[in-house]
């Protein structure tokens, strides 16, 4: 199985950003849009905490799954708000070659089964200027669905 190229995903809107995609899942368009658009104002995560895009509700900022309640979509102040508390960070990644780069990526959302354990997380890698889409981690710990929709919740209600 070999990772799908930008130019496979959406001929028509390819994205400015490199995507690594591993496993087919339903249209990634959506959430390469929105992952494009959170790259775009990364600047506000660092800087301008107080800009009103921060109130911008991301849609593929959830955490879902076939056999329990789906987490709440996000706003990109509570997805931020998430990760300045150190949550929905992998260490590590896999490229397009399924080499570990140990980088930072901040997870935006997943979807997966409670029974079988597969899963579909997607996020982005600033340093890189990359958004992952993807079904294999090296930390597979981090793509329980259960936690992570508690964690999504959680930042919902501004717990």
């Amino acid at each position: 199985m070999s990772p799908i190229s930008n130019a496979e995903i959406n001929e028509t809107e390819p994205s400015k950003y490199r995507v690594i995609q591993h496993g087919r899942s339903s249209d990634p368009t959506e959430k390469i849009r929105e992952l494009s658009f959170i790259l775009d104002h990364w600047d506000v995560f660092t800087e301008n905490l107080e800009d009103e895009i921060l109130d911008e509700q991301m849609s593929t900022a959830m955490i879902g799954s076939a056999y329990t309640q789906s987490s709440s979509a996000l706003t990109l102040r509570q997805l931020f708000g998430i990760w300045r508390n150190g949550k929905g960070i992998h260490a590590s990644f896999y490229d397009e070659n399924r080499e570990t780069i140990t980088e930072p990526l901040y997870m935006v959302g997943m979807g997966g089964s409670v029974l079988s354990g597969a899963f579909v997380f997607w996020g982005i890698v600033p340093s890189q200027g990359l958004i992952v889409i993807s079904n294999i981690s090296p930390e597979p710990g981090k793509c329980n669905v259960r936690s992570n929709i508690i964690r999504y919740l959680k930042a919902f209600r501004g717990e």
